[in-house]
């Protein structure tokens, strides 16, 4: 493709006008550069994925250390209560009806 672009160049009998050239040079870089876009957009999304792994193993991991404290500290799971015992938003402590 490019030696078919060079030899319109140089000879002046080409049927290919300047800004026909022109365009097929542009098109020539396009196809060129469009492997390396197409790698650059694959290792973003790789990455992307890495992190949300990553963020998702942290998740995990604050949610199990949440409950050993909490298991340590004899609380029970957010949301559920022994019956008689203060649970979630009663700051007074009463018992809870059934």
């Amino acid at each position: 493709m490019r030696t078919m672009i060079r030899r319109a160049r140089r000879e002046p009998e080409s049927r290919l006008s300047a800004g026909e050239i022109a365009l097929l040079e542009a098109a020539v870089r396009a196809l060129e550069e469009a492997p390396k876009a197409l790698r650059d957009g694959m290792n973003t999304a790789f990455e992307l994925g890495r992190e949300h792994a990553r963020r998702e193993e942290l998740l995990a991991r604050l949610e199990r250390e949440i409950a050993e404290e909490s298991a340590r500290l004899g609380l029970e799971a957010w949301g559920t209560t022994r019956p008689g015992s203060a649970g979630p938003g009663d700051a007074l402590g009463e018992p809870h009806s059934p």
